[in-house]
């Protein structure tokens, strides 16, 4: 029994870090995006003068 429950506590585990890793890449990429438009946004400013 107790063997059973410490079973599905790890596969809750894992599936938690993928989950998070999931999380953390895709902020990743959203950060990286803004970052770029931030830039192209002050390249484009710039040019108005």
């Amino acid at each position: 029994m107790f063997e059973r429950f410490l079973w599905y506590d790890l596969l809750f585990i894992k599936s938690s870090g993928e989950a998070n890793q999931k999380v953390r890449m895709a902020l990743s990429e959203a950060s990286d995006r803004y970052h770029s438009l931030n830039v192209s946004l002050s390249t484009y400013e710039a040019d108005l003068g």
